[in-house]
């Protein structure tokens, strides 16, 4: 799943939760059951992650994800901090993939751990299809989290 898909995901908990002694460990478990959803990638192809549509998708969705974040920092609605705490922690597990891309990108050989390894077996359906998934949860949750926020 897309880090913006994370972090609206992760924003959303923290906005209905609020305690963050709840709220960050469900953040985190969030990222895990959205990996499980289908969603926009390419496990079989060991190039994927040097293509440059790949590239442009993740250069979007990282610039998508500061706007948030940002967003969520100058609006500072109710409970804005946790909010962005648990949009952190959501998107966080992916940072183990970085220094793969990098290692990729320069041709190096990509290492794996026992998290990649977990999350490679919970990504079961990982396409370029699966960002017409990513699409539909990004509109969805932009419109939850509107509607939250209004509520609130």
């Amino acid at each position: 799943m897309t880090a913006i898909n994370h972090a609206l995901t992760g924003s959303i908990i923290g906005f209905v939760v609020v305690n963050p002694f709840l709220a960050i460990p469900l953040a985190l478990l969030s990222h895990f059951i959205l990996d499980m959803l289908p969603h926009f990638g390419n496990q079989k192809d060991k190039d994927w992650i040097k293509s440059k549509w790949f590239k442009l998708v993740l250069g979007i969705d990282i610039i998508l994800t500061i706007i948030f974040g940002l967003t969520l920092l100058t609006l500072h609605p109710t409970n804005y901090l946790i909010a962005l705490i648990c949009a952190l922690i959501a998107t966080s597990p992916d940072l183990i993939y970085f220094k793969n891309f990098i290692r990729a990108n320069r041709n190096k050989k990509i290492k794996t751990n026992l998290l990649i390894k977990f999350s490679s077996v919970i990504q079961w359906y990982e396409k370029p299809i699966g960002l017409i998934i990513e699409i539909t949860y990004l509109i969805l949750s932009v419109s939850l989290l509107r509607l939250i926020l209004h509520l609130g």
